[in-house]
């Protein structure tokens, strides 16, 4: 009755060990669309690097510009302050780039833990097995010993559940911090724009040599008008 009774039990046994292959199977596919996400976000990062570099050439350019037609125009005497807010601008999106360069080395970090975890699975899994293994061969047919692996399987299962609902949490929060970073810069950029535009228009009225700065304003504002900006699709995919 005994024997017949640990057959059963650990035949149950057989069964638990089967369903959690399988859930650390879909740890490993959930680990492989975090590293895509963390690759896309880097790539993003290396784009707005870009971004930030031709803006600021462009910058420096108008900036010469304006210089020269400043000294020769008095009248032209709001035109630093367009400068300023050119310089304002560079700033803001490198200050959104760093931002969003730490929330992806924070995701790294994470997706490190979350492969040192499955690592540490993994093995307690192969040993559980082998215990396993010992009992059914009739090399060790000790309830204690089929009781004892039991037990640290159940406080296994507790603890891996424990730490993926905890980086869970974490990489919602990161999702949404991103988010949050994107929504902001966004407002800047179109306050920024507004202010521009309104400069360009008291612009348009001027005559003479002063007339190409204002082309070059006008040209500068529509190659920029979607550079130096997070954007919207890998804040929103990731």
């Amino acid at each position: 009755m005994g024997d017949e009774s640990l057959r059963k039990e650990l035949e149950e046994r057989t069964r638990e060990v089967g369903r959690y292959k399988i859930h650390i199977s879909e740890i490993n596919k959930e680990n492989k669309k975090l590293k895509r996400e963390n690759d896309n976000l880097i790539g993003e990062n290396h784009n707005l690097t870009a971004r930030i570099e031709t803006l600021e050439k462009q910058c420096a350019h108008c900036r010469g510009l304006m210089a020269k037609q400043v000294a020769q125009r008095p009248d032209a005497a709001y035109t630093p302050s367009l400068m300023h807010e050119m310089k304002d601008k560079a700033a803001t999106t490198e200050e959104a780039n760093r931002e969003l360069k730490l929330q992806v080395e924070q995701l790294k970090k994470k997706l490190d833990e979350s492969q040192n975890q499955e690592a540490y699975l993994s093995e307690r899994l192969d040993g559980l097995e082998y215990q396993y293994n010992q009992v059914t061969s009739g090399k060790d047919s000790n309830k204690e010993k089929l009781s004892s692996v039991n037990e640290e399987l159940r406080l296994l299962k507790i603890s891996h559940d424990e730490q993926k609902e905890d980086y869970e949490i974490e990489i919602s929060k990161l999702k949404c911090d991103i988010k949050e970073r994107y929504d902001e810069q966004k407002e800047r950029e179109e306050k920024w724009k507004s202010r521009e535009s309104d400069l360009l228009l008291k612009n348009a009225g001027l005559e003479g040599d002063y007339r190409s700065v204002y082309n070059e304003l006008l040209e500068y504002k529509n190659k920029t008008s979607s550079s130096g900006s997070i954007d919207k699709e890998a804040a929103t995919q990731s």
